[in-house]
């Protein structure tokens, strides 16, 4: 028994170890990997912050520029367009109206006025289904065979809902 034992323990162990292994070689491998992604994130936060550097440069260069000769950076208005004021008042425009359509003339006989069509209103029909018919059949007072009879049914079906009907 002893040996049996021994014989257990010693394969709990090497499973114990072999999973151990691949566990720490898992963890090498992604601890490479995020090595990398940590470098690359390293090099793309370089170049955003190079890029802003250099933007930061091109602002204070054209800042100097306003700051020294304002007069070459003024925007000039060509000489063919007039500079009319805005004023707060609006006017109103007239809509566009082509001159070589004929302006549209109709008599109301011609064209008379429309009328939707009105839904027709249809009554909901009900209909009762069999069991239901059973069941106010057998509350008038009609017995098994008549009720089977008068639905085409059968007697043993009108007898098994009678019985359903009763346990309700």
């Amino acid at each position: 028994m002893l040996t049996f034992l021994l014989f257990i323990s010693l394969l709990l162990h090497i499973f114990t170890f072999i999973a151990i292994r691949l566990l720490f070689q898992k963890l090498q491998q992604n601890g490479y990997a995020g090595q990398e992604k940590t470098d690359t994130l390293q090099q793309t936060e370089e170049i955003l912050s190079a890029f802003l550097h250099e933007i930061r440069e091109e602002n204070d260069r054209l800042l100097k520029g306003l700051d020294q000769n304002p007069s070459t950076y003024k925007q000039s208005v060509p000489k063919d367009e007039e500079v009319v004021p805005v004023s707060n008042k609006t006017e109103r425009v007239q809509p566009y109206k082509p001159s070589h359509r004929k302006p549209h003339t109709s008599t109301t006989a011609d064209h008379p006025e429309y009328v939707p069509p009105i839904p027709e209103v249809q009554q909901d029909t009900i209909e009762e289904s069999v069991t239901a018919k059973v069941y106010s059949l057998y509350d008038q007072g009609y017995t098994v065979d008549e009720i089977a009879k008068k639905l085409d049914k059968g007697k043993t079906e009108v007898e098994l809902m009678v019985k359903f009907h009763r346990k309700n």
